[in-house]
């Protein structure tokens, strides 16, 4: 028998269950495999991008830093992350950061990148 969600919250309360606040109820549920083949094309795609900056790292970074640090990925906020091998290279990479980010945004996979944020490696 189906209770409107007044009578299911009553039920819940009752029972010490939680409440069903919101309208989760009324979707469809998915399949698992249909779960997965988004979660792989949104990690591909990710990936692709990353590949990409690798392909072209030095002619983004130049000659003069490019065996000093190296892209390590694309965080979930769209800026990627880069390894520096200490304190010097990264604030000379800080002074032309605006111009790295005109070179990288200008690769096709790469266009939805908005920072970049710089970190010296431990290694």
């Amino acid at each position: 028998m189906k209770f409107n969600r007044h009578i299911r919250n009553l039920i819940a309360d009752f029972r010490a269950l939680p409440r069903e606040d919101t309208r989760a109820y009324l979707r469809l549920p998915k399949t698992v495999g249909t779960i997965v083949k988004f979660a792989l094309n949104n990690l591909a795609t990710k990936r692709k991008g990353e590949h990409v900056l690798l392909e072209n790292w030095q002619t983004i970074i130049g000659e003069k830093f490019c065996k000093r640090c190296y892209p390590v990925t694309i965080l979930s906020n769209d800026v990627l992350l880069v390894s520096c091998a200490n304190g010097v290279i990264r604030s000379e990479l800080e002074i032309f950061k605006s111009e790295i980010l005109v070179k990288i945004v200008s690769i096709p996979q790469c266009s939805h990148i908005r920072d970049i944020r710089f970190n010296i490696s431990n290694s």
